[in-house]
């Protein structure tokens, strides 16, 4: 299949989505914030001009789920603390908004689409690998108590969220370009150096699975599916985070990984974080809610866990719309005929949530990005009419 790139096309994908997409130094160091959110604004204004002159739109089912998601959180977070509202506004322009903008141009236009946004998250991850060996000491300092070090991406374990997106996005497109395919593979060599150089021990061991299903999946050997993964991470995430089974691996973790079985003090907020559950949990805390009361305990301000995080936030019955939303993702991507691309987006999932077993997706607007993108059977099919 030859398709190119259009230039046209990757102007408006960079005007569009680079406010959605800027490297996090940009907010927290130089505090650009509020510029880049009149730019999502406009984005948005953009996109719905777009949808009313091609009238091409058709609202799925995932994206209704998700719509459904977020009003839900406004009710949680209204019901907790009126004065979180705000935090639920950015959370929606920042997280929602541009997921959804994401699945319109992706059903329109996907190659163009993805091959301009791996162009933008290609040109991030060079670009933050070369400031962490320039300044390996960070270029500013951020988190908690602002004194844990930070590149272009944020903190070190923020990278994998970037990286993972790269590798996600990227899959479609090795059967569309040749070129492609070399150019992924060194960005994948790039990235395990930069985690292994920054010894992000989660971030690392998630594309260490990565690197080796991907390897197996080669030679064909264990396949991974849809319902074995999920099985895998439904026991992991039991047993580490509620049984907290890491600490029959004691040696390893301490003496191999350098990391405490407290995996940096992460044990005590998820026993913290599922005291705050069971007390509201049906509806949770809302948006913001877990920086206002884990802050003042630890100085930290999520559960650094994902499920924890939605159920924080959102209590079971919001916990329960998120999962439908991934259920029904992942059940597209079941239909797809393409065993190639089924395997791969099958190790992007697993690896994905092996890293957020011991983190929380609190930054970059990919995670939905990702699950729509499963959602798409005949993205590497060629009749889009932009790749004609």
């Amino acid at each position: 299949m030859k398709t190119q790139i259009k230039i046209d096309f990757f102007i408006i994908f960079l005007l569009v989505f680079t406010p959605f997409m800027i490297p996090v130094y940009f907010l927290e160091y130089l505090d650009l914030g509020r510029l880049f959110n009149l730019w999502k604004v406009a984005s948005l204004l953009y996109t719905i001009i777009q949808l009313i002159i091609i009238n091409k739109f058709v609202i799925s089912k995932e994206v209704i789920i998700l719509v459904i998601f977020s009003l839900f959180l406004f009710l949680s977070t209204l019901l907790y603390s009126f004065e979180n509202l705000y935090e639920w506004s950015k959370y929606i322009l920042s997280f929602i908004i541009p997921s959804i903008i994401f699945y319109f141009y992706l059903k329109n236009y996907s190659v163009q689409l993805l091959g301009s946004l791996e162009i933008i998250l290609g040109a991030e991850i060079f670009i933050n690998v070369i400031t962490q060996i320039i300044f390996p000491n960070g270029l500013y300092l951020t988190g908690g108590r602002g004194t844990t070090i930070a590149f272009v991406l944020g903190m070190e374990n923020r990278f994998f969220f970037t990286y993972i997106t790269f590798l996600a996005f990227g899959i479609p497109l090795i059967n569309c370009y040749k070129r492609f395919k070399v150019f992924y593979y060194v960005t994948l060599i790039v990235i395990n150096i930069s985690l292994f150089y920054a010894w992000s021990v989660g971030a690392m061991i998630a594309i260490v699975i990565f690197d080796i299903l991907l390897i197996l999946n080669y030679f064909k050997i264990f396949p991974l599916n849809i319902k074995k993964a999920t099985i895998i991470l439904l026991f992991l995430n039991l047993g580490i985070v509620f049984f907290q089974i890491q600490q029959y691996f004691a040696s390893f973790i301490e003496n191999v990984l350098k990391k405490s079985v407290t995996f940096s003090g992460r044990t005590a907020l998820w026993n913290m974080a599922i005291d705050y559950i069971k007390q509201r949990f049906l509806f949770g805390y809302g948006m913001n809610s877990s920086e206002d009361l884990m802050k003042m305990y630890v100085g930290l301000v999520h559960p650094h866990n994902q499920l924890l995080q939605v159920l924080f936030q959102s209590g079971v019955l919001g916990f329960s719309i998120h999962i439908l939303f991934i259920g029904s993702c992942l059940y597209k991507l079941s239909k797809l005929n393409d065993k190639k691309l089924y395997n791969f987006m099958i190790i992007v999932y697993f690896s994905l949530f092996i890293a957020l077993i011991a983190d929380s997706w609190t930054s970059t607007p990919y995670f939905y990005m990702i699950f729509f993108l499963f959602t798409m059977p005949v993205i590497n099919n060629t009749n889009n009419n932009e790749a004609r």
